[in-house]
């Protein structure tokens, strides 16, 4: 999940492209790229969101490329599994009668797997908090060369199989 957490937008900014298989009239949402949280190298082309009250469960999908050095290290990280599954310790700040209490977040199982298809790495990863409380996330990371250039989708939602198929519509742009 570290990809996914670096994925995060700052500001605001254009709008990317979108992508052409999670349509608008599907209820996806192109969001800026603004300044992504991203390593320098590693270029935004296209970020979109359908939101729960749009689509069955609320998913992110964003697509990204990287080149030379820095395509390498991305192919790296994510084949490494201890980097997967790291998680950094925060406190979530709840208001609780009036009164701010904080709290570590809940633990989680993360779950990797690894396999190919059509001509693409694939990397799935699945966070299930631990108890059986709570929700669940998947994410799969569809990667594929073109020369020196790296080109990656993240999708992110709560179905494994939904994130896989929407990652795999997001690669056609490719």
């Amino acid at each position: 999940m570290a990809v996914a957490l670096a994925l995060g937008v700052q500001g605001c900014g254009a709008y990317g492209a979108g992508v052409r298989e999670l349509a608008f009239a599907d209820g996806w949402l192109p969001l800026p790229l603004g300044r992504w949280l991203l390593n320098d190298g590693i270029q935004p082309k296209a970020l979109v969101i359908c939101p729960r009250e749009r689509c069955a469960a609320m998913s992110v999908v964003a697509m990204f490329e990287a080149e030379g050095r820095m395509a390498l290290a991305l192919e790296r990280s994510l084949a490494d599994d201890t980097l997967l599954t790291q998680r950094k310790t925060r406190l979530v700040t709840r208001t609780i009668g009036g009164k701010y209490v904080k709290k570590p977040d809940a633990a989680a199982t993360t779950r990797i797997e690894r396999f190919s298809m059509d001509g693409m790495a694939a990397t799935r990863v699945a966070l299930v908090p631990s108890g059986g409380t709570g929700n669940r996330a998947h994410a799969v990371v569809l990667t594929r060369r073109f020369g020196a250039t790296l080109k990656a989708v993240l999708a992110v939602t709560t179905d494994p199989d939904l994130a896989l198929q929407q990652a795999r519509l997001a690669a056609k742009d490719w």
